[in-house]
């Protein structure tokens, strides 16, 4: 196996990371849990989940970002097979990293082209603390993005996504999505941000 040059950001909270130096050979952790010993460590407050770790990531290297990043947590193949990782990680192209083997049912989500589609119906609402936000659809049109009826995602929000994509959204874009969940671990509004990455950089 070869180690992809994609540069990689990995979110990790108390993950076991040994397979990672296999996968990638540059990259940085974003670590919000215990002490780890790897090199390329950033040390980062228990807040926003991953998503606020790779959007202060985007605004901090707006102006100067690799062709290609790649976005992953540290218990990645919770979300993808290791096989199914395998035959992906290499690609410079927008890639959602998710599993094709994520339980589906109707009419609660579906799979389409290989993409996996869930209902916007909130079922997460009462998991989390919520600020700002009392549904998904507020949310997506005060940030500009489509609502629809089926949400396509990758649960787990890790993707692959070339510099084109970052820059469809502004720096400023992202600024205001970190303000909506540093407020606290996992927020509501954190599981609607990793529910619109998918629209917002396709």
């Amino acid at each position: 196996m070869t180690p992809t040059d994609t540069f990689t950001l990995i979110s990790a909270y108390n993950n076991d990371l040994s397979w990672i130096d296999a996968y990638f050979s540059n990259y940085i952790i974003y670590n919000q849990g215990g002490p780890i010993a790897h090199k390329c460590v950033v040390k980062r407050p228990h807040l926003g989940a991953d998503l606020l770790d790779k959007f202060s990531w985007i605004v901090e290297n707006y102006d100067h970002l690799p062709d290609v990043v790649m976005f992953i947590k540290g218990n990645l193949f919770k979300f993808i097979s290791e096989p199914e990782f395998q035959a992906v990680y290499q690609s410079k192209t927008f890639t959602p990293l998710l599993t094709q083997h994520h339980p589906a049912k109707m009419p609660m989500c579906y799979y389409e082209n290989g993409m996996y589609y869930e209902l916007n119906a909130l079922w997460y609402e009462t998991l989390s603390p919520k600020k700002f936000f009392k549904t998904y659809n507020e949310f997506a049109i005060k940030m500009g993005l489509p609502h629809p009826r089926y949400i396509p995602f990758a649960p787990g929000s890790n993707y692959i996504v070339p510099k084109e994509n970052l820059l469809k959204r502004s720096r400023d874009f992202y600024r205001q999505l970190m303000t909506y969940i540093n407020y606290t671990t996992y927020s509501f509004e954190a599981h609607m941000c990793e529910r619109v990455l998918y629209s917002m950089w396709l």
